[in-house]
């Protein structure tokens, strides 16, 4: 990809992509977040300590809490740039482009209660986390189908 390429797709909402040009712009940001998750995965178990059992300066959790802030940023920037490029999808295929905003809103509501849930200790039930990741899903699944699946004019 073109530096201006990059930019039409990434920092704007405004224009019109196909539905090759959607699944091309989208499977970078796929894998970057991806990878970017397996390292927090492989980080998390050293943000979670006990003064009972570590220091009180911990040089694995403090870069575990580093990482965190590094990844939930990227994560933010990745879910803008997804948004500019479904943005152009759904006007491409005739639909308002706010729906571009509806999966990493969803995405970001149940990136939260995945987080409080262990954390409240107990406040609200392992229920709502799940029924949230089936409306995550369900979200996630329809934005990829008119995305991506569905045919070029289909909603027009």
């Amino acid at each position: 990809m073109t530096r201006d390429e990059m930019r039409f797709l990434y920092r704007s909402d405004q224009g019109r992509i196909d539905r090759p040009a959607w699944w091309r712009a989208q499977a970078p940001l796929a894998a970057l977040l991806l990878a970017l998750t397996l390292v927090w995965r492989l980080a998390e178990p050293y943000a979670h300590r006990s003064l009972a059992e570590t220091q009180l300066i911990d040089a694995r959790a403090i870069a575990a809490y580093t990482y965190l802030i590094c990844y939930a940023f990227a994560a933010l920037l990745l879910m803008v740039c997804s948004y500019c490029v479904s943005a152009k999808r759904f006007r491409d295929r005739g639909r308002p482009a706010g729906f571009a905003g509806i999966w990493p809103l969803a995405a970001l509501l149940l990136g939260a209660l995945v987080w409080t849930q262990p954390q409240d200790g107990g406040m609200f039930p392992l229920w709502i986390v799940q029924a949230g990741a089936a409306g995550f899903a369900g979200v996630a699944a329809w934005s990829v189908y008119e995305l991506g699946v569905a045919g070029e004019g289909a909603a027009r």
